[in-house]
């Protein structure tokens, strides 16, 4: 075998995976009724989601999500398995009324997950947070504030523990390619389970 020959049959199994990942895709947003999750999206498994998600260009939703109403996600978002947005969705102070009997408020805070940012399994973030540009949330942090760009946050409840990158100068590097067109990457490949 040449190089050349291993080089197309790699490229055959990508282009393979990535037409398998397309149709997986398609059958999830109509399974889900998602009409506003782009065709790149993808989840890793079942997961429950509200029929007002959006979702852009390569974001990707871990198995057992689960994303209560008002939710968006920007493009390049990862959220891990179990990853959940909780919160804001019963009414509490009807005095002489149980809370299963009292209803949902009319409205509820949108939740947003801003370009590239990436939350662990199992992080817990409350309705109508902010998770900013390229912030890391740690697997297992209880996100009850807005996360600033870039930041690494962790913990119950979430507090920043570091910086995505080193200075200013990346951040503004990082800035420009997420500001330019789409960048049309290759997915990271599924972990083994043996």
């Amino acid at each position: 075998m040449t190089v050349s020959t291993i080089r197309n049959f790699f490229r055959s199994i990508q282009v393979i995976h990535r037409f398998r990942r397309a149709l997986i895709s398609t059958y999830q947003r109509k399974r889900y009724g998602l009409k506003h999750v782009h065709r790149t999206c993808f989840f890793g498994g079942k997961v429950s989601v509200c029929h007002d998600l959006q979702a852009a260009e390569y974001s990707y939703i871990g198995p057992g999500c689960a994303l209560g109403p008002k939710v968006e996600i920007g493009r390049y978002v990862m959220l891990g398995p179990g990853v959940s947005v909780v919160g804001s969705d019963h009414c509490f102070d009807q005095v002489g009324k149980p809370i299963i009997f009292s209803g949902r408020p009319p409205t509820v805070p949108k939740t947003t997950f801003c370009d590239d940012s990436w939350c662990g399994c199992n992080a817990i973030v409350m309705a109508g947070v902010t998770v900013g540009r390229g912030a890391i949330v740690a697997a297992g942090a209880v996100v009850t504030r807005d996360v600033e760009p870039y930041s690494i946050v962790g913990g119950v409840p979430a507090v920043k523990i570091g910086q995505r990158f080193q200075n200013a100068e990346d951040e503004a590097a990082h800035d420009e390619m997420l500001n330019g067109p789409v960048f049309d990457g290759h997915f990271a490949n599924p972990m083994d389970q043996k």
